[in-house]
């Protein structure tokens, strides 16, 4: 005897519950998909404002540096003739006292 060709089991259509949950999941995943994009994306605006700050921070820095070069200089030239007049005290003294010192032999 033959066999009998298989009875097609019927298309089983998804509940709406079911349907619910699936649409339900696949919003979540689309959900976390974008806090992950936007988490991303934060994280390399964070790398760049870092960036950012460490480069304003070395100018900064080169900048201090120059400024008290700049100052020191003009302090140094700012004792020059303070420097220079006591010298020139001193070498006046040293004549008076060699003068002194001659007129007294």
């Amino acid at each position: 005897a033959p066999t009998p060709a298989p009875t097609p089991v019927p298309a089983v259509a998804p509940t709406s519950a079911e349907g619910a949950a699936r649409k339900a999941e696949e919003e979540r995943l689309a959900q976390e998909a974008m806090q992950n994009i936007e988490a991303e994306r934060l994280q390399r605006e964070m790398v760049e404002v870092v960036r950012i700050v460490e480069e304003k921070r070395a100018q900064c820095e080169l900048t201090g540096a120059a400024r008290k070069a700049e100052d020191e200089c003009w302090a140094r030239e700012a004792e020059e003739p303070a420097k220079e007049a006591e010298e020139e005290r001193l070498v006046q003294e040293a004549v008076h006292k060699t003068e002194a010192e001659r007129l007294q032999r």
